[in-house]
């Protein structure tokens, strides 16, 4: 059943990436590992599964993956299956100073810095209206998406007031890892708008790795 809406909701964003690229739809750990020995362009979680014990090599391959040059998203349902307290430190190993933030519907504005990594994607939001659980991130160029400097986020449904987020949160955020790129989307219902968001952090158009959650 887990699956099952897992696929839904992911349906947009396979045709997407499909349409760029080679897509590996790949469920099991011993699977992902060796896909990611054969070092594809970029590795896409989308489910938090990663996060368990048993897992604990796969995310070493990942890591040593990102560092030699690879791009590693985690995203879709990745946000809506981990706990607080895990995403505080689920990052650590990659060295990057992120931990968990806010869960709400906010309209964020794009960071004008991540044009390094937009690949001549024109399709990207310059104001991004999500429902994410946020990350807080020490060096704000790491944010993708980030809260608006001259106006402050607005709360979609009231646009008339105003609320403030935190200067450190972000829906989105990417920073580069070693030779590689880490990018996190905290999108909980994988709207349309997040495809695009994937695709830029992927460096589409190339050849990408979709990796589908790891049994529960």
């Amino acid at each position: 059943e887990h699956e099952e809406f897992h696929d839904a909701v992911m349906a947009n964003l396979r045709i997407a990436l499909e349409r760029h690229s080679h897509v590996s739809h790949i469920k099991h750990h011993s699977a992902a590992i060796d896909a990611i020995a054969r070092k594809p362009k970029a590795v896409l979680v989308t489910d938090a599964g990663i996060k368990r014990h048993e897992h604990a090599h796969l995310r070493t391959k990942l890591i040593e993956y990102t560092k030699w040059g690879g791009i590693v998203v985690f995203g879709s349902q990745f946000s809506s299956n981990i706990s607080p307290v895990e995403l505080d430190k689920f990052f650590d190993a990659w060295s990057l100073d992120w931990s968990c933030g806010s869960y709400r519907r906010l309209l964020y504005s794009l960071n004008p810095t991540r044009a390094d990594r937009l690949k001549g994607n024109d399709r990207l939001p310059f104001d991004y209206n999500v429902k994410s659980l946020n990350v807080k991130v020490r060096d704000t160029y790491h944010m993708f998406y980030g809260p608006n400097p001259d106006s402050g986020s607005i709360t979609p449904s009231t646009l008339s007031v105003r609320t403030a987020v935190a200067d450190d949160e972000a829906p989105a955020a990417y920073a580069k890892v070693g030779d590689g790129w880490v990018g996190y989307i905290g999108d909980v219902n994988s709207d349309d708008a997040s495809v695009e968001v994937v695709l830029a952090m992927v460096g589409l158009p190339e050849v990408c790795l979709y990796c589908a959650p790891f049994p529960s």
